[in-house]
């Protein structure tokens, strides 16, 4: 017999089904059986799953699936089935969990005086591959002219007005369904000025 399946490598979300093919032209009697390591996780038809009853075997013609459901970080790995023909033949798949971000902002608040560059930074807890960071101002304010808003859990604004005063916004993103996001107000006290309308505004603390 010959595989018709090519080995594959797969990003799988945590908590979806793992399903790996496994198929040959002529199986005629032959036993699949497909391993992890060194630990047999079925034959034929029939799982061994005496401790984990999440593993499945969908059968078809010439071959059979390997169904694992609800993912687990400790199912990533390699997924080995094998062809128990007069010279013994097998195949590899690979196998990685996706699991959700998380992301926290370092400082709920950060307060700067006219003039003076703000740091934002936030922290990335969780998320596997890593997760990509991007910035954005809430309300869809434009991002502070001169400081581009980059990549990455640090954002730097320069020489900041009161006009970049507000709520800024550092979002996770791995390919995961769901992304995290977290929220820095950025305060900026300034020396007092008059709105058109003769309106008085002062914002500096005593």
């Amino acid at each position: 017999p010959i595989f018709t399946t090519p080995a594959l490598r797969k990003l799988v979300n945590r908590g979806d089904n793992i399903r790996l093919p496994c198929f040959v032209d002529k199986l005629e009697g032959y036993v699949l059986l497909w391993k992890r390591g060194e630990t047999i996780l079925s034959v034929g038809a029939r799982a061994l799953n005496s401790q984990d009853t999440r593993a499945s075997i969908l059968t078809e013609k010439e071959g059979n699936w390997l169904e694992i459901e609800d993912a687990r970080p400790e199912d990533a790995g390699d997924y080995t089935c094998h062809i128990s023909a007069f010279h013994p033949q097998d195949i590899s798949h690979s196998v990685k969990i996706r699991t959700r971000p998380k992301i926290k902002s370092k400082s709920k608040e950060v307060t700067v005086e006219e003039g003076e560059d703000a740091s934002l930074n936030c922290i990335i807890k969780a998320g596997d591959p890593t997760p990509e960071v991007r910035w954005s101002r809430a309300l869809n304010k434009t991002w502070p002219a001169g400081s581009p808003p980059g990549q990455g859990p640090d954002a730097r604004i320069l020489n900041v007005t009161r006009h970049d005063s507000g709520i800024y916004r550092c979002t996770a993103d791995n390919g995961f369904p769901a992304m995290d996001v977290a929220e820095i107000n950025l305060i900026v006290e300034h020396r007092p000025y008059i709105k058109p309308g003769n309106e008085f505004i002062h914002f500096r603390p005593d």
